[in-house]
C-alpha cells in the first residue's frame, strides 16, 4: 500500500512515546523509519509496524487498529486531505455514501491504489437528526476491519455525530457488513468539533 498509513502509524507512535521508540519500532518490523506518501510498500511492512506499535504500547492489535483508525482522521486525513473532507458539507452520512467515489478520484495521485470498497445504502431516517447506513466492507487484506471501525467513529467526531457500529452476520456476499446508527449531536459544526479533536 501507499505510504500514508505507515505515515500515521508513524506520526501516532512519535506522539504517544517518541521518535526514539518509532525507530525502535522499524528496526524490529524490518522497515524504514521515514516514508513518502507517494510511494508504495509491501502490505508486509504495514502489518509489522502495526503489530510491533501494538505490542510496544501495551495494546492488542485490534484495539491499535482501532484508536490508528480513529488518529487517521484527526491527526493525518483532517490536515492533509481536509478539503476532501469538507466536500461532504458536514454531513456524515454524505461522506460516508461517497467514499468510494472519492477513492476513485484518489487514483489520479496514487496509480496503482488498490483502496477497500464500500456499498453504503440508507436504511432509515429519522428527520434530519437520525440516520441508518448499511455499509458492505470489501476489501483483499486481511485483519483491518477494527482500523475501518476506527475511522468511522473518528469521522463521527469530525462531523460532530455519535454513531454506534453493529456487525451483520451475511454469507451472501464476499464482505463484512455493518450497520451505523448515526445521531446529530447539539454543540457546534463539524469543523469546531475537528478543532476540539485535534
Amino acid at each position: 500500500m501507499y505510504g500514508m498509513v505507515n505515515i500515521a502509524v508513524q506520526r501516532f507512535v512519535c506522539a504517544r512515546e517518541g521518535l526514539r521508540t518509532w525507530r525502535e519500532i522499524a528496526e524490529a518490523a524490518e522497515s524504514p523509519s521515514t516514508f513518502s506518501p507517494f510511494t508504495e510498500y509491501d502490505d508486509r511492512i504495514t502489518y509489522a509496524l502495526c503489530t510491533q506499535s501494538s505490542a510496544r504500547l501495551g495494546l492488542e492489535l485490534g484495539a491499535f487498529l482501532r484508536v490508528l483508525g480513529r488518529y487517521w482522521v484527526e491527526g493525518v486525513a483532517s490536515i492533509e486531505y481536509a478539503n476532501i473532507l469538507e466536500s461532504a458539507n458536514g454531513d456524515f452520512s454524505r461522506f460516508v455514501m461517497g467514499l468510494d467515489h472519492m477513492h476513485e478520484r484518489m487514483r489520479t495521485n496514487f496509480p496503482n491504489y488498490d483502496p477497500p470498497a464500500f456499498r453504503v445504502k440508507r436504511m432509515s431516517s429519522d428527520a434530519a437528526s437520525r440516520v441508518e447506513l448499511q455499509v458492505d466492507y470489501y476489501s483483499r487484506r486481511e485483519g483491518l476491519l477494527p482500523f475501518v471501525e476506527g475511522i468511522f467513529e473518528g469521522l463521527g467526531t469530525y462531523f460532530n455525530v455519535q454513531i454506534s457500529i453493529t456487525h451483520v452476520e451475511q454469507t451472501e456476499l464476499p464482505c463484512r457488513r455493518m450497520l451505523i446508527a448515526c445521531q446529530r449531536e447539539n454543540r457546534g459544526n463539524a469543523s469546531s468539533a475537528a478543532t476540539t479533536a485535534s
